[in-house]
């Protein structure tokens, strides 16, 4: 990698953009020379663990460290340690790392900034960067001479239950993004775009690079035929709450997306009605014996569609219980995940039901609007999207009121969230169906 008189090089890359492959063909790079010690950073334990399992099945011979905290190993890197001759170390000491000659060392954040080399190191790479808090940056800026930091500018920003009030307008606040705090103080620094998303389909990366990325473009990196989504069981105009399930799902295979609206109604936050209605969504997509094909080697003939492919996408934990309960209601086999926006950036799936941030709320609110919502929600996808919601949205919209609070000193905005949102609402009224 070339070097630069700066302390730190970021990268900025859309959804599939190929963050986790260039993080893990960098440090493979970097650990080459004798002596050489490359600590990897990610702000979470899952992403941590997928790294280290990743780069241990590229290159077993690779001598790989997982320092980690009490108690907080997964089973599975453990059993990947076990394995006699295994290269793969653990820790929850980075001494006994180097005294063992890793020349990876994955951790989170939280626990590099409790932990000291003993030498040198010239890089450093933080994965998920734009998920990281300023003081969390603060915490590890001193582990190497330079840091790498590697992120999707458009994933939800971090975020605390604290009141930050104290620290608005400060240049050095410990709670804003570290990203916003580096562009602020280190304006120069070296960024470097990538352009080409491998998990989008054409279908969906021109909005959503045109809407949520317009700072940073990107085009999908296949072509509208690579990739097809078939549903080998015939539509028989099955309704639900009034709407046509076969009609939804047909769009969705034939577009990549598709609307599905139920009445306009005020709801808790765990509406059962949506709840209900996304359950028999993916019951009666299975029971079409849905086959994908795609440019990747195991998918060049039709492979049957898994649970395991299948992912519903909330914004709260009690609309997360209520969609399981509601899919085993349906009789939907184990296997779909059902996640909040924050806990699944950086899976993708092929397809995803998304569960619109503002349905059935009377109100606007910088959680439900924010455009990281939306990003994740619409991107984890490789064939197919489908978004539900209770109608109104345009009247929610239409009612915000912009009632923030302004501080000097505070960096704006990246995006217009009510514009953000009022784009994405235009392009799914297009793909109404049911």
């Amino acid at each position: 990698m070339a070097t630069t008189g700066e302390r730190a090089v970021i990268v900025s890359a859309p959804p599939g953009g190929g963050k986790s492959s260039l993080i893990r063909a960098i440090a493979r790079s970097l650990a080459r020379p004798a002596g050489a010690v490359v600590p990897i950073l990610s702000q979470t334990n899952d992403q941590a663990d997928d790294l280290v399992v990743h780069l241990h099945r590229e290159r077993p011979r690779l001598s790989i460290g997982r320092l980690h905290a009490p108690r907080r190993l997964s089973p599975a890197v453990a059993a990947l340690a076990a394995v006699p001759g295994s290269r793969l170390h653990v820790s929850t000491d980075v001494d006994e790392l180097l005294a063992a000659k890793t020349k990876v060392i994955v951790a989170p954040a939280a626990k590099w900034a409790h932990s000291t080399l003993s030498r040198q190191v010239e890089w450093a790479i933080v994965d998920e960067a734009y998920q990281m808090r300023a003081d969390a940056l603060y915490g590890i800026a001193d582990l190497a001479d330079r840091l790498l930091l590697v992120g999707d500018p458009g994933q939800l920003s971090p975020f605390t239950t604290l009141n930050t009030t104290r620290w608005v307008g400060l240049p050095h606040s410990p709670v804003r993004p570290a990203m916003c705090t580096l562009a602020a103080t280190r304006p120069r620094l070296p960024v470097h775009s990538m352009a080409v998303s491998h998990r989008l389909p054409p279908s969906a990366a021109t909005i959503i690079s045109d809407a949520l990325y317009p700072d940073t473009p990107f085009i999908a990196g296949t072509k509208p035929a690579d990739r097809t989504l078939t549903l080998r069981q015939p539509p028989r105009r099955l309704g639900h709450q009034g709407l046509n399930l076969d009609a939804v799902l047909d769009l969705a295979a034939a577009s990549g997306w598709a609307y599905a609206e139920l009445p306009a109604r005020h709801t808790r936050p765990d509406d059962p009605g949506l709840a209900r209605l996304l359950g028999a969504l993916v019951h009666r997509l299975l029971q079409r014996r849905p086959a994908v094909t795609s440019e990747l080697p195991h998918e060049q003939q039709p492979r049957a569609l898994r649970t395991a492919d299948i992912a519903v996408i909330v914004s709260h934990n009690s609309q997360a219980d209520r969609v399981r309960t509601a899919l085993a209601a349906a009789g939907v086999p184990a296997g779909v995940t059902v996640a909040t926006a924050n806990r699944i950036q950086g899976r993708e799936c092929a397809v995803s039901f998304f569960w619109h941030p503002l349905s059935g709320r009377r109100d606007t609110s910088p959680f439900h609007i924010d455009p990281g919502r939306l990003a994740v929600g619409l991107t984890r996808h490789r064939h197919a999207v489908i978004v539900a919601s209770r109608a109104g949205l345009d009247d929610c919209l239409l009612e915000s009121a912009d009632t923030d609070d302004l501080y000097l000193g505070e960096p704006e905005q990246r995006l217009d969230p009510i514009e953000v949102n009022w784009r994405i609402l235009n392009h799914l009224m297009n793909h109404q169906a049911g």
